[in-house]
């Protein structure tokens, strides 16, 4: 896992990190990105959204856009609902 870029966005409450990670042996799921990410930054994942997975062409490579904020009510009304729902854990469900 690399950090390739690491840029605060104080206006939206936020940090957006763009990661590579290195030579995924399988299709990688969301939630598995969203849990080795969160390992890696120490972030809490209910503040940790996936935006965008790419995989890079000739590769084994995935570049993952990802933003930690400041608390989930900022991440709640700055994303679209639909981004929030999908990065969803099935433990946060449960709470």
């Amino acid at each position: 896992m690399e950090l390739v870029k690491s840029e605060r966005q104080d206006l939206l409450h936020r940090t957006q990190y763009i990661i590579l990670l290195k030579n995924a042996e399988s299709p990688l799921k969301r939630i598995d990105a969203k849990r080795m990410i969160v390992g890696h930054l120490k972030a809490d994942p209910s503040k940790t959204l996936i935006g965008k997975m790419r995989y890079i062409p000739g590769t084994r490579d995935i570049e993952v856009k990802a933003r930690v904020y400041d608390s989930l009510e900022y991440a709640k009304r700055i994303e679209p609902k639909h981004i929030i729902k999908r990065n969803i854990t099935a433990e946060q469900e449960g709470e």
